[in-house]
């Protein structure tokens, strides 16, 4: 009965986060993503609920250590009038690295891609090329 219980709780649980990080962003380092309906472009507010950035990114990461990876650029698809069971959702568009102020560490010119070795996303352009850390730290990537 323990084990019935304790199953249905920790159902419930996962059913309430889930329903919560759909509804709103979580605060990473003062600000969370802020989606605005009519553009399908994201910004950031602080905690007292006032946009700090302005929703002008088509994608973009949660804040780690004041950095955060933005896509910019991208085509917005939307697949609701053909196809309900797939999502409308951003495609292409070029990543770079901002900071808390909206200022550009690196600029979106970057293809992003997964890096298995590494765990963590990559950054890829003709000149450089850099891995993003989970602890904020932008690591050159030698060609």
């Amino acid at each position: 009965m323990k084990k019935i219980l304790f199953s249905i709780l920790f159902i419930f649980t996962l059913s309430c986060y889930a329903q919560q990080e759909m509804a709103s962003d979580f605060f990473a380092c003062g600000l969370r993503r802020v989606f605005n309906d009519s553009t399908h472009k994201v910004g950031f507010e602080n905690k007292k609920g006032e946009m700090v950035l302005p929703a002008q990114y088509c994608q973009a990461e949660r804040f780690v250590k004041k950095r955060c990876a933005v896509n910019m650029n991208a085509t917005w698809t939307d697949y609701s009038a053909t196809d309900a069971a797939l999502e409308s959702r951003w495609t292409g568009g070029k990543w770079g690295i901002i900071n808390k102020s909206g200022e550009f560490i690196k600029p979106c010119v970057y293809d992003r891609s997964w890096n298995a070795e590494k765990a963590c996303f990559q950054y890829v352009a003709p000149t450089d090329s850099f891995y993003f850390t989970d602890k904020g730290k932008i690591v050159p990537i030698k060609k």
